[in-house]
């Protein structure tokens, strides 16, 4: 088996013009508020830093990810077809750990649509506001803005995130959560 797979090799390599890997900020203590977490991710995100985005995800939520993903890579029907689209084999999808397929994860996707890609490295992020649901649970309303093909071009977005014994991390957006739910489903007939 490869030591590392090719996306993250990429990933790792290949940052923004404007930062280094040694600049990525590190992972905020566990006291830190959901923003200084959220700041630091898009941090990551913006200079295409795979696993250290992954890292900005509860454990428990990136672990349930890799089980459903490994389980559907071990079925015969479909796991070859699984393992082509992170863009790696079956055994290396069934033999990596869960913040390593979750970060491939996030590399494949973010490759899918090599303008989007690109345009993710002139992303500038602003916090406009928190809601908070109770103590473990706010939602924070985000303002992105990038360029792409020279067009530039805002949105307001909202992520959430909730209070783990690791401090504050990002929930599984509705998309990722909605694939792993539909492919819990599929392994259950």
């Amino acid at each position: 088996m490869r030591p590392f797979l090719p996306l993250l090799l990429a990933a790792q390599a290949t940052f923004s013009p404007v930062m280094s890997r040694a600049q990525l900020p590190a992972l905020p203590a566990p006291s830190a508020p959901a923003e200084s977490v959220a700041t630091s991710f898009l941090t990551h995100m913006k200079a295409q830093d795979w696993p250290g985005a992954a890292q900005y995800f509860d454990s428990r939520e990136i672990a349930r990810f890799a089980d459903v993903f490994q389980r559907y890579a071990a079925q015969p029907q479909a796991g070859e077809g699984m393992a082509q689209i992170l863009g790696i084999t079956r055994e290396e999808l069934l033999a990596l750990p869960p913040a390593d397929l979750f970060a491939q994860f996030l590399a494949v996707g973010a490759k899918a649509n090599p303008d989007l890609y690109e345009a993710m490295k002139t992303s500038t992020y602003q916090i406009l506001g928190r809601i908070a649901e109770d103590s473990d649970q706010v939602h924070l309303v985000l303002r992105g803005a990038m360029t792409l093909k020279g067009v530039a071009f805002s949105a307001v977005e909202v992520r959430s995130f909730h209070r783990s014994p690791q401090g504050w991390r990002l929930q599984m957006p509705p998309e990722m959560s909605g694939l792993v739910l539909g492919l819990e489903a599929g392994l259950q007939h």
